[in-house]
């Protein structure tokens, strides 16, 4: 009979957690794009020191980073996040969706903050030196980064330089 089956229906996503608050934020940043998602800051472990990382080769790297949504984003975007030298070529990279895939910027509730982290390992044969980490957003669907900052836009943003020793 009708009555014996079983429907269903996905009434929703379910969050679970604290939602990170400005204070929670080591190192502001303010960073908007045309399309509603603005950059407000990053964390790192190991932590900077005088505004720079000293790293070793082989060593683990945390990120952190803050999103926002000014309004609803109808796209998902992904993050990347790269070790790169004074002429961009990128030696380590962490890119993904939003937290790992889990929280994908099209379900993005505007206003709230999301933490988003990546970690990667600054390669152990890398020379030492000078490098940075930058980080931005792209759709994977075109490879088209987002730009930041309305004024003056960049497809990037420098989040700090990194001794490697």
């Amino acid at each position: 009979s009708d009555y014996t089956r079983e429907f269903s229906i996905a009434l929703g996503s379910i969050r679970v957690g604290t939602t990170p608050t400005l204070a929670s934020i080591t190192r502001r940043v303010d960073a908007a794009s045309a399309r509603g998602i603005a950059f407000v800051g990053w964390n790192a472990n190991p932590a900077p020191t005088n505004d720079a990382m000293m790293l070793a080769r082989g060593q683990l790297l945390d990120l952190d980073l803050f999103w926002r949504a000014e309004h609803a984003i109808p796209e998902s975007f992904t993050v990347f996040v790269h070790l790169v030298d004074s002429t961009g070529r990128v030696f380590a990279d962490a890119d993904s969706p939003p937290s790992r895939g889990i929280f994908p910027t099209d379900r993005w509730t505007p206003g709230e903050i999301v933490r988003d982290r990546h970690t990667f390992m600054i390669p152990p044969d890398l020379a030492p030196g000078e490098y940075a980490i930058e980080i931005g957003m792209y759709l994977p669907s075109t490879n088209q980064r987002l730009a930041f900052n309305r004024a003056s836009p960049d497809d990037r943003i420098v989040l700090a330089p990194v001794q490697v020793k």
